[in-house]
């Protein structure tokens, strides 16, 4: 599973709006990716960015300032 897939899946679990330190917590409670970066919270909005100014059409969306939910 990539982090964008974790992401995805955590989004999708909660229903509701979650920034990227939710996204996450919840990725590492659920082990749901092994992170090996100094900064786990970067690989996540790094990836989180990548989806949204890349993929036509993007997963997952931006409601407010540092808010996510799927697309």
């Amino acid at each position: 599973m990539t982090v964008l897939e974790a992401s995805l899946k955590v989004l999708a679990d909660s229903g509701q709006p979650m920034n990227v330190k939710q996204i996450l917590h919840e990725i590492e409670a659920r082990n749901l990716y092994a992170f090996k970066a100094k900064d786990p919270a970067k690989v996540v909005s790094s990836a989180i960015r990548n989806n949204l100014r890349n993929a036509h059409p993007p997963a997952l969306r931006q409601v407010e300032n540092g808010y996510y939910v799927l697309a």
